[in-house]
């Protein structure tokens, strides 16, 4: 995790409100937290119907993409956003970074 990054987030959002700048919004980690939201907010969205159409929220807290990268990390390479309990909420306890099984495949990575 980039703690820097973190750390000059929350620097720059105290002198300067009006504009929010992590510089990672072309990172993997980014895009993950976008289709996230996306898929919970967005009725256009390809997933809406399936995520955001149920119910399926995001915790406040991942509001700002800051606290979704402190809680989750970098996304590692090869790997997804998956909710543990598909019934509930995207939030730190429900989420997990995994591995698609192309990538499983792949990278020659076993199931425990």
């Amino acid at each position: 995790m980039n703690y820097d990054t973190i750390r000059n987030y929350h620097i720059y959002k105290q002198t300067n409100a009006s504009r929010y700048v992590h510089g990672m919004s072309e990172t993997p980690t980014h895009q993950s937290w976008h289709r996230m939201r996306q898929s919970c907010y967005s009725i256009g969205y390809s997933e809406y119907r399936t995520i955001g159409e149920k119910g399926i929220k995001t915790c406040k807290r991942w509001d700002e993409f800051v606290n979704f990268l402190e809680d989750m990390g970098e996304r590692p390479y090869g790997t997804v956003l998956r909710r543990l309990d598909r019934t509930k909420d995207f939030d730190k306890d429900n989420c997990k970074w995994v591995y698609t099984s192309r990538m499983k495949t792949a990278l020659n990575i076993k199931d425990n």
